[in-house]
């Protein structure tokens, strides 16, 4: 993780002197068990790492999020194969395939950028209190041209990447 973090490294406004902090939510709410179908077991994780001024203010944050899954069949032997270790969203690309579906064109990781990139200069309780639909998308206009996604799990990682900060 670290080696990929260094590689992938670029300028994004942290300055000298900012605390950085890292956020990860993880659910397993989609899981299931098996029975006449294989069940399902999925970590969907959200994780971000961000900086912030001595005002609290983020002056520099990336998201991203993940959904691993494993799958076992009624007697509980793992179908999946655990050789294959899975991709990020922010790495998966245009291959998560949520573009069709957002309504504006984007996928996933550039409406992860487009909120990291909104999210410059306030502090993770300004995001908080943003109004929402009952999807968890942005309702304000100009934010839900570029994001159309939940941004509730951001929301929580970056309160805790600031309570984390040091």
């Amino acid at each position: 993780t670290v080696e990929k973090a260094v590689a992938n490294a670029k300028p994004m406004g942290a300055k000298a002197g900012d605390k950085l902090g890292l956020g990860i939510e993880t659910n397993m709410s989609k899981s299931t068990d098996a029975g006449d179908e294989d069940g399902l077991a999925q970590a969907y994780s959200m994780y971000t790492a961000a900086t912030f001024g001595p005002d609290g203010r983020i002056t520099s944050c990336i998201l991203d999020g993940s959904q691993s899954n494993v799958n076992f069949d009624k007697t509980g032997k793992i179908t999946t194969d655990l050789t294959v270790a899975p991709q990020t969203k922010n790495e998966l690309k245009e291959a998560y395939g949520m573009k069709k579906a957002s309504g504006i064109g984007l996928e996933w990781y550039q409406q992860a950028e487009n909120y990291a990139q909104y999210a410059l200069g306030k502090t993770p309780a300004e995001l908080s209190g943003l109004a929402v639909n009952d999807h968890g998308s942005p309702t304000d206009a100009e934010l839900a041209a570029s994001v159309t996604i939940g941004i509730g799990d951001f929301n929580t990682i970056l309160q805790k990447a600031a309570e984390n900060a040091g």
